[in-house]
């Protein structure tokens, strides 16, 4: 599974290290033409990510799925979005034969860390042409707790 830190991703060395198949690490010792694997991704669960003055919003894309497939969790201060696609083998008859498979069918999954304190009751989500949009408040700051002491 992939975890995505709103706070904290290395944002600029993910897209270069997709780019040019390599890493950004200048102590590999790496040879040009024997750069490590690229690192794996979901790349069916794209996400824009946008900041607003009071909450986050998650714009993800899911094409092809129905809201119907696709469940929203956050636990431990993670939302986890997953998305599950069967295929329907109703309509295809035993006299059908595949020339080209290219659809996908199956599970994705995608973590991301909302940080502590957030309101869990105020995060909304909508599903509209594809992309599931999840709108999650900043989480509230921690005030810290005054005690006074009596002085004998």
């Amino acid at each position: 599974m992939y975890y995505t830190n709103i706070f904290n991703d290395n944002f600029v060395e993910d897209v270069f290290n997709e780019l040019f198949g390599g890493t950004t690490d200048r102590s590999c010792g790496c040879e040009t033409d024997k750069r490590p694997a690229p690192p794996k991704r979901v790349a069916q669960m794209k996400t824009d990510l946008i900041e607003k003055e009071k909450d986050y919003i998650f714009e993800i894309e899911l094409p092809g799925f129905d809201k119907s497939e696709v469940k929203i969790e956050l636990k431990d201060n993670y939302l986890t979005v997953s998305a599950e696609h069967q295929e329907n083998k109703e309509e295809k008859g035993p006299d059908v034969k595949f020339l080209r498979r290219e659809r996908h069918y199956g599970m994705r999954q995608r973590s991301y860390y909302v940080g502590e304190n957030v309101n869990k009751e105020a995060i909304k989500a909508s599903f509209n042409n594809g992309v599931l949009t999840i709108d999650v408040p900043k989480p509230e700051p921690k005030e810290d707790e005054k005690v006074t002491i009596a002085i004998d």
